[in-house]
């Protein structure tokens, strides 16, 4: 596997292909731009707005009739075999203004109260502009009408986000060759593996581009997610992935575009996607495996539930300190609190997390945003005033001992470079600092922005520095400075 690093540094070489995967940052301190797409992304998903499911808000399902999903919804209000035209224009009444006010402008200010920097935002194919075009020969097509304005209202959800300072992961939530038909997934149908029905795929390939293209014309859409919650063992999802790449690539003439791709449950199998951002989704104490432990053992684990993946920059996408069967007890809220905390600290190591959901119509209990944030399970902004000048320099004699002793356990006869490991802590404090002094933010995606600020100092030296000593400076001054400035 070839590294970030080589990756990168093969891009300068005239002619080639620049990643527009790979935003760069500005040599001296960072701007705001490169804060808002590389720092610590926290917040909640908007679940529920543009793809309905029934447990989250009911106000689109007809009183009594089957179904959870976005489709059923839509069918609910249907007569017949087809729907009618009053019944379209019907629909399409309630849809929007279920856009326009299921988020408030109260919500945004709450959003921001709990130190929100990012939500992720869950759409379907048929949310994009031209609906018509990504609904053919889906069970959406007789519904199109409905939908042609869907788009100006995800864009209203993403221009207020804007005026709060908060970006927005754009989340393909469904597709049409979607890996997990289910009702989160927006249809209700047992149909695994679509993804090798060639004509569904392409359409899929055709609608990640039309997001992309979406995406980049809004400057606090920092990233897009190609797919949701992809199967395990999902047939063509490797090909898949690629082909939305290049194709996607090819329309970034002068944009950069992060990318976020699912795990599908093993995050350890996608080394080659190091340039991408990989997401993960932490729901434990709601799976049949994890159901017999206790709140106690569920809240222990809760601290190293997530191992960071080699290389690779890591969300959780979806979570919440929800404990059900073995694990729940009569004082559950408090244990549930305590969990998510510990999930919170947990997910601090990773490049940032979105909970799973930001709001119901009724009481969502652990599954609510707000009902947690209220009791502190959130990630707090730093405090820069809390860090005292002399801070680094203690920090400094910390990280090197501590690193120095992890080579000489499982390295023996590596040679520490302490120039490069000196250099990466002073560029990590540096940048810190920077991040920390717009609205408390820290870096998220360390691994990308070591690489990025490695090959900033080798163009600039006649040597290069040692890599792993210079990443391991910048990640280590990263740590200790969050932790001084933590509330």
């Amino acid at each position: 596997m070839v590294s970030l690093v080589n990756k990168l540094r093969l891009l300068k070489v005239p002619d080639k292909e620049v990643d527009r995967f790979v935003p760069p940052v500005t040599k001296g301190a960072p701007t705001q731009s490169d804060i808002a797409r590389y720092r610590y992304l926290s917040g909640p998903n908007l679940g529920g707005l543009f793809v309905n499911e029934r447990w989250i808000d009911d106000t689109l399902y007809k009183e009594n009739s089957e179904g959870s999903s976005e489709l059923s919804a839509l069918e609910s209000w249907t007569s017949g075999s087809t729907p009618t035209t009053e019944e379209l224009a019907a629909m399409k009444t309630k849809w929007e203004n279920h856009w326009d006010t299921f988020i408030t402008e109260k919500d945004w200010e709450y959003m921001k109260s709990k130190d929100v920097t990012s939500i992720r935002l869950p759409i379907g194919f048929w949310c994009l502009p031209d609906p018509g075009r990504f609904s053919k020969t889906t069970p959406f097509e007789p519904y199109v009408s409905v939908y042609e304005n869907c788009w100006t209202y995800v864009e209203k959800i993403i221009d207020a986000a804007m005026r709060y300072e908060i970006t927005v992961v754009l989340d393909l939530h469904v597709l049409q060759a979607g890996a997990l038909l289910e009702k989160s997934a927006g249809i209700e149908i047992d149909e695994g593996h679509l993804i090798r029905r060639k004509k569904l795929k392409d359409l899929s390939v055709e609608t990640a581009v039309a997001a992309a293209e979406c995406a980049v014309k809004k400057p606090n859409v920092i990233a897009l997610q190609l797919l949701n919650e992809a199967s395990f063992a999902q047939v063509g999802l490797n090909e898949f992935y690629r082909e939305c790449l290049i194709k996607i690539g090819k329309i970034l003439t002068n944009e950069y575009l992060q990318i976020v791709i699912s795990d599908a449950w093993d995050p350890n199998k996608w080394g080659e996607y190091d340039n991408l951002i990989l997401d993960s989704h932490i729901y434990r104490a709601a799976t049949s495996r994890y159901k017999q432990m206790s709140a106690k053992e569920h809240i222990k684990y809760a601290l190293s539930c997530v191992k960071p993946v080699k290389n690779t920059d890591v969300i959780v996408g979806e979570w919440a300190p929800v404990l059900e069967g073995d694990s729940a007890n009569d004082d559950v809220l408090a244990l549930q609190v305590e969990y998510g905390k510990n999930l919170v600290e947990c997910f601090s190591r990773l490049a940032g997390n979105f909970f799973w959901t930001f709001k119901f119509k009724g009481d969502g209990g652990a599954w609510d945003f707000r009902k947690m944030a209220d009791k502190g399970v959130y990630v707090k902004s730093l405090d820069p005033s809390k860090v005292p000048e002399s801070a680094k320099d203690e920090a400094y004699a910390t990280a090197k001992t501590t690193y120095q002793t992890k080579r000489q356990r499982f390295h023996k006869d590596a040679v520490f470079n302490e120039e490069s490991f000196h250099a990466g802590f002073d560029q990590g404090w540096e940048d810190s600092i920077a991040f920390a002094k717009f609205n408390g933010s820290r870096i998220g995606r360390l691994n990308t922005w070591s690489v990025l600020r490695y090959l900033q100092h080798t163009d600039d030296r006649t040597s290069p520095l040692e890599e792993s000593d210079y990443f391991d400076g910048l990640s280590s001054a990263s740590r200790a400075y969050t932790e001084a400035a933590s509330n």
